[in-house]
């Protein structure tokens, strides 16, 4: 599969800009896959026994990794029903049978706007350098976007995420890690 970033961000004229404000969101790994308007699909370096997908749903993520039919998946979307949550630091020993730990951080942000098109600068140029990444930019507004960029090198893959909304001018970041255990040479 392309490791290759795309060079220019998919712009999805007719998608919604679903979430409304970063106080919606909730930021978990408990949620089942969910309807994606972009996937960028690869296998992280040293485990071609291993699946990736950088999903981008809305101004929302998720970044599913699966190995032997078993996914774990991190997710920030709205989601009904449930209390908004951005942790600033979270850490999981053993989150999937396939890693040996995990941890993430969410910060937010307040620009004016030439802030926010300076870090959407930032998440443009990260994602074009990043060996997997996705970035979409939806109609209406050139700083809406959101963007989902990874890393590895054989043992821990890194992501990081940006969600954009010049409504409120603020930015959503998460740095994620997962350390993948070695794969059984079946």
């Amino acid at each position: 599969m392309s490791t290759a970033a795309p060079a220019e961000p998919v712009l999805l004229s007719g998608a919604p800009f679903l979430d409304t404000s970063p106080d919606d969101l909730v930021f978990g790994t408990d949620a089942p896959r969910l309807p994606a308007l972009a996937v960028h699909r690869a296998r992280p370096a040293g485990h071609p026994g291993t699946a990736l997908e950088l999903r981008v749903l809305g101004a929302s993520h998720q970044l599913v990794l699966e190995r032997a039919g078993t996914p774990w998946i991190e997710t920030l979307a709205c989601r009904p029903g449930r209390r908004p949550h951005l942790p600033g630091r979270h850490r999981a020993p053993a989150p999937a049978p396939f890693a040996r730990d995990y941890e993430a951080a969410c910060t937010v942000t307040a620009h004016d706007r030439g802030g926010l098109a300076a870090a959407v600068e930032d998440l443009l140029a990260d994602c074009a350098a990043a060996p997997h990444g996705l970035v979409v930019r939806f109609a209406g507004d050139p700083l809406a976007l959101t963007g989902v960029c990874a890393d590895d090198d054989g043992g821990t893959l890194r992501w990081r995420t940006w969600h954009v909304y010049p409504q409120c001018g603020r930015v959503v970041r998460t740095r994620s890690a997962l350390r993948l255990l070695p794969e059984d040479p079946a």
